[in-house]
């Protein structure tokens, strides 16, 4: 027995170290080149060799391992690449950017062994030209930053697969024509800061580029828009360029694109229709331009635009309804222009109701009656216009250089005050004072970046005791901030003011949780866009006032949160955890949180417990996951919520059972766009007031879609392939507000099909293929107010559609885009639009198709006496 144990003791000890080995020490041990850092990752099967910046000189010949899949070279000085390099490899890719490799010094067939290669970077080099004797399979190929000064049409013949191009940063002028003929399964386009003027991209140029989506162009020497752009494309970027005027119809044939980029140009002028047809752009940027006025249509057609941003220009008017097209834009940006004043009916023309965010700071405003409704606005939606603090006053004297935040509706008069001073230091102490007395007379004393010692600073002032001369506004007490980010006491959030510090970090500081930083009196906290990894133990156990923290954009999941890290924060409400990895939903949240952002993560499956545990959810967020079942009693504990968005996820009517919000009785607000769908989903809570469906597969509205949804003021079916909606469909709705039907397939509008909808004021029809309507189509529409039917097959309109009855109500009519036959049965349409000059949208865009001697004149130039029969 004993001479037993002596045979296995070292055998197992000998397997106990191997295992332990195994544990800590990488699968993949080469023999590594002098200088670099060979690993190996598990997961990919991949094996990689790095020897970036950590050597230099020659190409370590008969060094790289054979089994090796990624070599990284970059930053080695080298001067050449010898024969026979390759030799023996199988890599898929090489990295050799920064180096001192031209034509002269790479060998023609180095590459040639290279038969997987995949992804090769010649950035930063010498390359006169673009190499061709790259194997064939390359998918990604970078020369950025070379002296490329001439590229030709076969440049590109030999690598038919590639998906991403970088030519940025050359001495390139001309692109010719046939350059990107064998490049159909192109997706990325970069040829940016290169001397390529309007004549350098010849029309043509990009044909064949059929799955093209980024096209950057930056930094060019455009002085116009390239014509013959790829319909494929969703990101445009032509930044940095010489572009002066953008005429109307300036994108034709650009249905896909969501981005749009025109920063850092010269752009003086936008024609009204510029945007036409664009209705996929959600980000529109026109930073950095010369934009004098913004006239009336000249963002006509971006019905679907989410972001605005017009900063840094000279802006001093707009039209009262310059942003009536964006009916679903959440964020306008106007800081840093030369607005004097902002006329109510530019919000509200109509009201843009899916703004949240206004950025008007560094304009010089005058504060009089004429901005009251603005500084009023702000009151009732007090996060709307971002930054209050640093927008400022320049007139009337009196309030010059003082901040929103600390001013009242009633400060905004058109009555001068009566200034007792002499020089510009008794005016600066009168107006301390006039503060000052407000502040004490008000009643509504605002702890915004003012401590105790404040109060005692605005009684001396009222009493006259303040010392010298200078006395401006009182220095904001500052809390010590981490290092790269800006923090705030005192703020109002969700329309409350807090006594308490905002610290925002975002897209500012990279590294790990900022532990022990954070100021203890910390409210709102934002480490968004940080590229965190994780959050440790007691990452927030000193910040135990915490009410909302955003944490989106990093790369957390639920291995790297630790267990318990969010136990201390009993007063948590706002949580988001967009833009991460978790895979499923966190158990470790406070019970507290009552709106809850989980966008873009890679969540799967979903369990009926998932939200056991939080009961007092409002708002909850899920929109591009992978999810494609939700179990009935996922929301059987949320019998508060009130807003859910479940957007762009996989979702078919099979993933949302019968009975699945039953339990949801107070849900208001339901989002369940760009999924699945085939038809409505069945069973949802009579208690809904918005309802988005818009972008799914929906191709027939039935009798019982909308049964008990009496409370319905919004519904969203845009881009669907709606060809038949039922009679009696949508005859419980009658408290609907907006309906939404544009882009499906719809040719006829059939009698009866609007009955029970005595509430609705906004009809959207555009984009279908409407030809006719039945004459008493919108009798039951009593308060119908505005009316889309641009980018129809309508030939003529039928005297009785708005006139039986009349439409009182009726203030906004869109029929562009239409084959119109302007004969004599259109007459009284175009005699209507004298008689209410209000009511045609854009009657410049409105062209007739017939007769002949008409075709494609607008109704601007026509008179009601040129509708002839």
């Amino acid at each position: 027995m004993d001479r037993t144990v002596q045979l296995l003791v070292p055998i197992l000890i000998f397997c106990l170290l191997y295992y332990i080995a195994a544990q800590f020490t990488t699968p993949w041990l080469p023999v590594c080149p002098p200088k670099c850092y060979c690993y190996g990752q598990a997961a990919l099967n991949t094996a990689t060799v790095n020897c970036s910046r950590t050597r230099e000189g020659p190409f370590p010949v008969n060094e790289i391992p054979e089994d090796t899949d990624y070599l990284d070279l970059s930053l080695n000085n080298m001067g050449g690449i010898p024969n026979g390099a390759f030799d023996g490899l199988n890599l898929k890719g090489v990295w050799l950017q920064s180096n001192k490799l031209s034509g002269s010094n790479v060998p023609p067939d180095v590459f040639k062994p290279l038969t997987a290669i995949e992804t090769v970077d010649l950035s930063f080099n010498e390359f006169t030209a673009i190499p061709r004797t790259l194997p064939s399979r390359l998918t990604r190929l970078l020369v950025q930053r070379n002296k490329v000064d001439r590229v030709l049409p076969e440049d590109l013949q030999g690598y038919p697969d590639l998906t991403f191009l970088e030519m940025s940063i050359n001495n390139i002028s001309y692109l010719p024509l046939g350059l990107f003929n064998y490049s159909s399964f192109l997706v990325d386009l970069r040829i940016s800061y290169n001397p390529l003027n309007d004549t350098g991209i010849p029309p043509g140029v990009f044909e064949g580029l059929r799955r093209l989506q980024f096209l950057d162009l930056r930094s060019d020497s455009l002085t116009s828009i390239p014509r013959g752009l790829p319909q494929s494309i969703t990101n445009l970027d032509l930044g940095y360029n010489s572009i002066r005027r953008l005429f109307a119809r300036e994108f034709p044939n650009l249905p896909k694109l969501v981005n749009l980029l025109l920063n850092s140009n010269q752009i003086e002028l936008i024609d009204p229709g510029t945007f036409d047809g664009m209705n996929s752009l959600l980000r529109l940027n026109l930073i950095n331009n010369k934009l004098n006025i913004l006239q009336e249509g000249v963002f006509y057609g971006l019905k679907n635009l989410r972001d605005l941003d017009l900063s840094s220009n000279r802006i001093i008017s707009m039209a009262d309804n310059v942003f009536g097209p964006l009916i679903s834009v959440n964020t306008i940006d106007l800081v840093h222009n030369e607005l004097q004043s902002l006329q109510y009916k530019v919000l509200y023309n109509p009201s843009l109701a899916n703004l949240t965010t206004l950025f008007i700071y560094d304009n010089p405003w005058n504060c009089d009656c004429h901005l009251r409704w603005l500084r009023a606005l702000m009151d009732m939606r007090p996060t709307l216009v971002g930054l209050t603090e640093l927008v400022k006053c320049s007139l009337p004297i009196n309030l010059n250089g003082s901040t929103w935040d600390l001013l009242f509706p009633g400060d905004f008069s058109c009555q001068s005050p009566v200034l007792l001073c002499q020089d510009n230091s008794d005016c600066q102490s009168t107006k301390a004072a006039h503060i000052g007395r407000r502040y004490k007379h008000s009643g509504k004393m605002f702890l915004r970046s003012l401590l105790i010692s404040t109060l005692a600073l605005a009684v001396a002032v009222e009493l006259g005791l303040l010392m010298g001369t200078n006395c401006q506004s009182p220095t904001q007490w500052q809390p010590v901030c981490p290092f790269e980010c800006v923090c705030f006491w005192g703020f109002s959030f969700n329309g409350k003011v807090l006594n308490g510090t905002y610290m925002n970090c975002t897209s500012i500081r990279h590294g790990p949780f900022p532990v022990g930083e954070v100021p203890e009196d910390t409210m709102i906290l934002d480490l968004s866009f940080n590229e965190m990894k994780e959050i440790p133990p007691g990452a927030f156990d000193k910040i135990l006032y915490l009410q909302g923290i955003w944490l989106q954009g990093n790369h957390l999941s639920e291995t790297s949160v630790s267990q318990g890290v969010f136990d201390p924060l009993q007063y948590l409400e706002i949580v988001d955890l967009s833009l991460n990895n978790f895979t499923r939903i966190p158990q470790i949240l406070p019970e507290t949180i009552r709106q809850w952002y989980f966008v873009s993560n890679k969540i799967s499956h979903l369990s009926s417990t998932d939200l056991e545990r939080y009961p007092s959810l409002k708002m909850l967020q899920l929109a591009d996951n992978n999810i494609t079942y939700i179990p009935v009693g996922f929301f059987a504990k949320q019998t508060v919520l009130s807003v859910l968005q479940i957007a762009e996820n996989p979702l078919t009517n099979a993933g949302i059972p019968h009975g699945l919000f039953k339990d949801a009785i107070r849900l208001t607000t339901l989002e369940l766009k760009s999924d699945m769908l085939t038809q409505i989903p069945s069973g949802l809570p009579g208690t809904l007031q918005i309802l988005d469906l818009s972008t799914n597969d929906i191709d027939r509205l039935y009798p019982w879609d909308f049964t008990g949804l009496s409370r319905l003021e919004t519904l969203d079916l845009y881009s669907n392939k709606i060809s038949v909606i039922e009679n009696g469909t949508l005859s419980d709705l009658v408290n609907l507000r907006t309906l939404t039907l544009s882009e499906n397939h719809l040719t006829h509008l059939s009698e009866g099909i609007f009955n029970g909808l005595v509430n609705l004021e906004i009809l959207n029809l555009f984009g279908n293929n409407l030809k006719t309507m039945a004459e008493n189509i919108f009798i039951p529409l009593r308060n119908l107010a505005s009316v889309d039917l641009e980018s129809n097959s309508f030939e003529t309109l039928q005297y009785e559609v708005l006139y039986n009855p009349p439409f009182k109500n009726l203030t906004s009519l869109f029929i562009s885009s239409n084959p119109w036959n302007c004969d004599c049965r259109l007459r009284w349409l175009r005699a209507l639009v004298d008689l209410k000059p209000y009511l045609l949208f854009l009657p410049e865009l409105v062209k007739c198709m017939q007769p002949p001697y008409l075709q494609n004149l607008t109704w601007d130039v026509l008179f009601p006496e040129d509708f002839v029969c």
